[in-house]
């Protein structure tokens, strides 16, 4: 059988990304060789993925005989989710400079580049272009 192609998160290939999530092609693999009774380990290698991969994947999706490759697919999309306070906010600060720079029409990709610019530390401020305003 030929590998399956899908492309892991942000157009990574699964090796250069160890934490790369599976996609369904990937977890639809693992589903058959689980059928065919092969090693974690044969279907890791099949996949170009360790073995502890395909384990945790089994695992923490009923087992080798019960896993089913769209469950596994849904559960990890629901894992994935987790509620994220937007910076917009936790920072009044932040809001109001946000809000005040649209006041002035300027664009939330241009007040992004302006935030970027200005504060060049990763950590302190790092706003999406696309993230709801602090009124919404």
């Amino acid at each position: 059988m030929q590998r399956p192609f899908c492309i892991p998160d942000a157009w990574r290939k699964a090796e250069d990304m160890p934490g790369a999530r599976l996609c369904l092609k990937e977890q639809e693999w693992i589903s058959r060789g689980l059928a065919e009774r092969q090693s974690f380990g044969a279907i890791g290698r099949e996949l170009g993925r360790p073995s502890s991969t395909v384990s945790r994947e089994v695992g923490r999706n009923g087992g080798a005989e019960r896993y089913r490759a769209v469950s596994a697919a849904r559960a990890a999309q629901r894992r994935a989710r987790r509620p994220k306070v937007r910076k917009l906010v936790t920072d009044r600060k932040l809001a109001r400079l946000v809000a005040y720079k649209l006041s002035r029409k300027g664009s939330p990709e241009q007040i992004a580049a302006y935030l970027h610019q200005r504060y060049a530390e990763p950590q302190i401020v790092r706003t999406d272009c696309e993230a709801p305003s602090p009124n919404h």
